[in-house]
């Protein structure tokens, strides 16, 4: 599949080279449902102003992480997937 940004949630299965193309986004919940292997998921800022989260998940789990106030991101990215599909929860 490709990357969807329109929908909520956006839907990240491919390594992205630039940013989402959104902007003042409000970020509730990620979900990474891993595949056949492992590792460690970041997602960081599309403008380079670091990091915005960083999960880790075991060979075909299912991980996520859920904020209690939305977080403010202007953009992101993700520039590498070690296996698996992400899901990014919009308020």
């Amino acid at each position: 599949m490709a990357n969807k940004f329109t929908a909520n949630p956006n839907f990240i299965d491919t390594a992205m080279g630039a940013g989402s193309g959104q902007k003042g986004l409000r970020v509730s919940q990620i979900v990474w449902n891993v595949g056949a292997t492992g590792g460690t998921l970041t997602i960081t800022d599309a403008f380079g102003n670091g990091t915005l989260a960083v999960l880790e998940g075991a060979a075909n789990a299912q991980v996520s992480q859920s904020f209690a106030q939305p977080r403010r991101w202007a953009d992101y990215k993700i520039a590498s997937i070690p296996s698996g599909s992400i899901l990014i929860f919009l308020v």
